[in-house]
């Protein structure tokens, strides 16, 4: 009887990929299993030919969970079209949940872009009587006069010592 660890490496798989697999089955391979002296799993031939049997389905393109509810269907007799039935109200249940999920949620989203713009509304009202309050008068053109008058720059004041002499 193999252990899992030598049943993974002859399915070509690595430990934890075999132990998952045999995590999906473990209720329906309880009697076919049980534990070594250093605490490995053994494994009886059904419960290697179910693990062979969901690396089939998986290597089918069938997702994990799906693989082990298949394998499950046919070890207790269910048929598949009853089970295919079952999933697909499960999944429309599912979608609607999730539909109704994003309604609320669109929802909750336009009530705070509705609050959002109000506040801009409020801001840009409050931007432009601020704008208003502290407007400045344009500057004035000086006169021929005042512009006589006006302070002249002195030039060359970073080197004195080179304009006295």
């Amino acid at each position: 009887m193999p252990t899992l660890k030598e049943v993974a490496d002859s399915l070509d798989l690595s430990y934890q990929q075999a132990f998952r697999r045999f995590e999906k089955v473990r209720e329906l391979l309880a009697d076919h299993v049980r534990r070594a002296d250093n605490n490995e799993l053994i494994l009886d031939d059904a419960a290697y030919g179910a693990i062979r049997s969901i690396e089939q389905f998986v290597k089918g393109g069938w997702t994990l969970s799906e693989a082990a509810a298949k394998l499950a269907g046919s070890l207790k007799g269910e048929s598949d079209k009853a089970r295919e039935t079952s999933d697909e109200n499960g999944a429309v249940a599912v979608l609607e949940e999730r539909v109704q999920a994003l309604t609320r949620e669109n929802g909750i989203l336009r009530e705070s872009l509705r609050d959002k713009e109000q506040e801009r509304d409020w801001l840009r009202g409050l931007v432009d009587e601020l704008r208003d309050q502290l407007a400045l008068a344009a500057p004035r053109e000086l006169s021929s006069a005042e512009e006589s008058m006006k302070p002249q720059r002195r030039r060359f004041r970073i080197f004195p010592r080179w304009r006295r002499s």
